[in-house]
Protein backbone atom coordinates (compact mmCIF):
# COMPACT_ATOMS: atom_id res chain seq x y z
CA UNK A 1 0.00 0.00 0.00
CA UNK A 2 2.76 2.24 1.25
CA UNK A 3 4.24 1.71 -2.70
CA UNK A 4 1.04 2.62 -4.21
CA UNK A 5 0.50 5.45 -2.12
CA UNK A 6 -2.94 4.11 -0.95
CA UNK A 7 -5.02 3.16 1.59
CA UNK A 8 -7.83 0.76 1.60
CA UNK A 9 -11.13 2.54 2.16
CA UNK A 10 -13.71 1.49 4.83
CA UNK A 11 -17.03 -0.78 3.59
CA UNK A 12 -14.88 -1.65 0.34
CA UNK A 13 -12.90 -4.68 -0.28
CA UNK A 14 -9.88 -4.42 -1.78
CA UNK A 15 -11.53 -6.36 -5.14
CA UNK A 16 -13.68 -2.72 -5.32
CA UNK A 17 -10.63 -1.03 -5.52
CA UNK A 18 -7.50 -0.23 -7.66
CA UNK A 19 -5.64 -3.45 -5.60
CA UNK A 20 -8.37 -5.84 -7.57
CA UNK A 21 -5.56 -5.44 -10.62
CA UNK A 22 -2.66 -6.14 -8.33
CA UNK A 23 -4.09 -9.66 -7.15
CA UNK A 24 -5.88 -10.14 -10.41
CA UNK A 25 -1.87 -9.98 -12.05
CA UNK A 26 -0.03 -11.48 -8.43
CA UNK A 27 -2.55 -14.91 -8.60
CA UNK A 28 -2.10 -15.55 -12.30
CA UNK A 29 1.44 -14.94 -12.35
CA UNK A 30 2.49 -16.95 -9.54
CA UNK A 31 -0.54 -19.88 -8.60
CA UNK A 32 0.23 -21.81 -11.48
CA UNK A 33 3.88 -22.36 -10.58
CA UNK A 34 2.93 -23.35 -7.40
CA UNK A 35 3.17 -20.31 -5.23
CA UNK A 36 0.58 -20.05 -2.53
CA UNK A 37 -0.50 -16.19 -1.63
CA UNK A 38 -2.37 -15.15 0.90
CA UNK A 39 -4.61 -11.98 1.11
CA UNK A 40 -3.41 -8.76 2.60
CA UNK A 41 -5.00 -7.13 5.71
CA UNK A 42 -8.15 -5.89 5.73
CA UNK A 43 -7.69 -3.05 8.65
CA UNK A 44 -10.95 -2.25 9.75
CA UNK A 45 -11.12 -4.52 12.26
CA UNK A 46 -14.96 -3.13 13.06
CA UNK A 47 -16.25 -4.20 10.12
CA UNK A 48 -16.80 -7.62 9.88
CA UNK A 49 -19.66 -7.68 7.33
CA UNK A 50 -17.00 -6.15 4.66
CA UNK A 51 -13.89 -8.41 5.85
CA UNK A 52 -16.72 -11.47 5.05
CA UNK A 53 -17.34 -10.19 1.73
CA UNK A 54 -13.95 -9.84 0.86
CA UNK A 55 -13.12 -13.10 2.25
CA UNK A 56 -15.57 -14.98 -0.08
CA UNK A 57 -13.51 -12.68 -2.85
CA UNK A 58 -10.26 -13.96 -1.57
CA UNK A 59 -11.10 -17.77 -2.17
CA UNK A 60 -12.23 -16.82 -5.47
CA UNK A 61 -9.16 -15.88 -6.40
CA UNK A 62 -7.49 -19.01 -4.53
CA UNK A 63 -5.64 -17.17 -1.88
CA UNK A 64 -4.20 -19.57 0.70
CA UNK A 65 -4.70 -17.39 4.04
CA UNK A 66 -5.68 -14.11 5.63
CA UNK A 67 -3.38 -11.33 7.54
CA UNK A 68 -5.79 -10.02 10.09
CA UNK A 69 -4.40 -7.54 13.04
CA UNK A 70 -7.02 -7.80 15.36
CA UNK A 71 -8.59 -10.73 17.63
CA UNK A 72 -11.88 -9.66 16.47
CA UNK A 73 -11.31 -10.96 12.42
CA UNK A 74 -10.23 -14.34 13.62
CA UNK A 75 -13.69 -15.97 14.15
CA UNK A 76 -15.02 -14.58 10.62
CA UNK A 77 -11.40 -15.73 8.82
CA UNK A 78 -11.56 -19.31 10.36
CA UNK A 79 -15.57 -19.54 9.36
CA UNK A 80 -14.90 -18.65 5.97
CA UNK A 81 -12.19 -20.72 4.94
CA UNK A 82 -14.07 -23.46 6.24
CA UNK A 83 -15.15 -26.04 3.01
CA UNK A 84 -19.00 -26.98 2.31
CA UNK A 85 -19.96 -30.44 2.64
CA UNK A 86 -20.85 -29.91 -1.04
CA UNK A 87 -17.25 -29.09 -2.25
CA UNK A 88 -15.59 -31.45 -0.06
CA UNK A 89 -17.44 -33.97 -1.61
CA UNK A 90 -16.80 -32.86 -4.62
CA UNK A 91 -13.40 -32.36 -4.11
CA UNK A 92 -13.14 -36.19 -3.71
CA UNK A 93 -15.07 -37.44 -6.28
CA UNK A 94 -12.58 -35.35 -8.67
CA UNK A 95 -9.75 -36.88 -7.06
CA UNK A 96 -10.72 -40.43 -7.13
CA UNK A 97 -8.54 -42.69 -9.13
CA UNK A 98 -11.68 -43.98 -10.65
CA UNK A 99 -13.64 -40.79 -11.56
CA UNK A 100 -14.77 -40.74 -15.15
CA UNK A 101 -13.11 -37.87 -17.37
CA UNK A 102 -16.24 -35.60 -16.78
CA UNK A 103 -19.33 -35.90 -14.74
CA UNK A 104 -21.90 -33.85 -12.56
CA UNK A 105 -22.39 -33.52 -9.11
CA UNK A 106 -24.37 -30.99 -7.31
CA UNK A 107 -25.78 -29.46 -10.64
CA UNK A 108 -21.99 -28.54 -11.70
CA UNK A 109 -19.52 -30.51 -14.07
CA UNK A 110 -16.88 -32.05 -12.60
CA UNK A 111 -13.58 -32.40 -14.95
CA UNK A 112 -10.35 -34.24 -13.43
CA UNK A 113 -7.78 -33.21 -15.68
CA UNK A 114 -9.13 -29.10 -14.74
CA UNK A 115 -10.60 -29.33 -11.44
CA UNK A 116 -8.08 -31.48 -9.74
CA UNK A 117 -6.14 -28.50 -8.07
CA UNK A 118 -8.81 -26.85 -6.67
CA UNK A 119 -9.75 -30.04 -5.26
CA UNK A 120 -6.17 -30.78 -3.73
CA UNK A 121 -6.81 -27.15 -2.51
CA UNK A 122 -10.26 -28.35 -0.90
CA UNK A 123 -9.11 -31.17 0.97
CA UNK A 124 -6.61 -29.32 2.38
CA UNK A 125 -8.54 -26.11 3.67
CA UNK A 126 -11.17 -28.95 5.15
CA UNK A 127 -8.01 -30.61 6.89
CA UNK A 128 -7.27 -27.16 8.23
CA UNK A 129 -10.24 -25.39 8.81
CA UNK A 130 -12.89 -28.23 9.04
CA UNK A 131 -16.22 -28.64 7.19
CA UNK A 132 -19.12 -25.97 7.61
CA UNK A 133 -22.45 -28.29 8.19
CA UNK A 134 -25.03 -27.45 5.91
CA UNK A 135 -27.94 -25.48 7.38
CA UNK A 136 -31.04 -27.34 7.61
CA UNK A 137 -33.88 -25.19 6.56
CA UNK A 138 -37.16 -26.67 8.12
CA UNK A 139 -39.57 -24.58 6.82
CA UNK A 140 -42.59 -26.56 7.55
Amino acid sequence: MNALGLRRTPGRTLYEGPLERVITTLVSTFKPYGFTLSSPVYEVFSDPATLHRELQKDLEYGLSGKTIIHPAQLSVVLEAYQVSEDDLREAQAILDPAAPAVFQMNGRMCEPATHSRWAEDIISRANWYGVRQAMNLNLA
